[in-house]
């Protein structure tokens, strides 16, 4: 099992990658812009619109009452204690988004007012890509076999915010926030013992070798 100091190394490493796919997509504001324009014309607006509702409080709300009902009439434990996890995780995604939002306070101009000054901005980071990473994060991590498509759907609501209205850098920030508080919840809810993960796919011993003796 690694030890202290492995986890503490992996973590600054992520921290790092982090950093610099953040200061990346700030460099590449400009040309998302620019490209923004032909996405809207190539991609149906029905569609953009839908995909911005999959970080919607309304609809991860109603997703949340759904695992508990079906929790609760099902008599599944675990999935009323996913349910429970994954409102923490966005309520504390959500006081995340918009404590940053009140600091930074970015405009439509792309500026950082900082700490509410002048006309208070949401820009910076998007608030429903948080949500929807951190959602598909937790779903994600408690059922492997929803990963993909939760994080197909993540991707589509981070791309449909910033065909819509964010700066690409506003919509990477909030996809870090997300996979990062909800990885966290996640995790701490695990080693409490509140929930219990999926373990991962286990490795296929190789065949026995043509000749090989069998011990008995």
């Amino acid at each position: 099992m690694p030890g202290k100091r492995d986890t503490v190394r992996a973590l600054i490493l992520r921290l790092l990658l982090a950093g610099i796919v953040l200061i990346a997509s700030f460099a590449l504001d400009g040309p998302a812009i620019g490209a923004r324009g032909l996405v809207v014309t190539a991609v149906p607006k029905w569609l953009v619109r839908s995909l911005a509702h999959g970080g919607d409080l309304i609809t991860l709300a109603a997703l949340i009452a759904i695992l508990l009902t079906c929790g609760l009439f099902l008599r599944r434990p675990r999935v009323t204690r996913a349910a429970t996890v994954l409102a923490s995780a966005l309520a504390v995604t959500g006081f995340v988004v918009l404590s940053l939002e009140w600091l930074a306070s970015r405009g439509p101009d792309g500026g950082f007012y900082l700490l509410g000054a002048g006309e208070w901005a949401i820009m910076f980071p998007s608030g429903h890509t948080a949500m929807a990473f951190a959602a598909c994060t937790v779903l994600g991590t408690v059922w492997r076999n929803a990963r993909w498509p939760a994080w197909v759907i993540a991707v589509g609501v981070a791309a449909s915010r910033a065909i819509l209205i964010h700066f690409l850098s506003d919509v990477v920030a909030g996809a870090l926030i997300g996979t990062a508080v909800g990885r966290g919840v996640v995790d701490w809810a695990a080693v409490q013992g509140f929930l219990e993960l999926d373990s991962p796919p286990q490795a296929v011993p190789p065949p026995n070798p043509r000749g090989a003796r069998l011990e008995h």
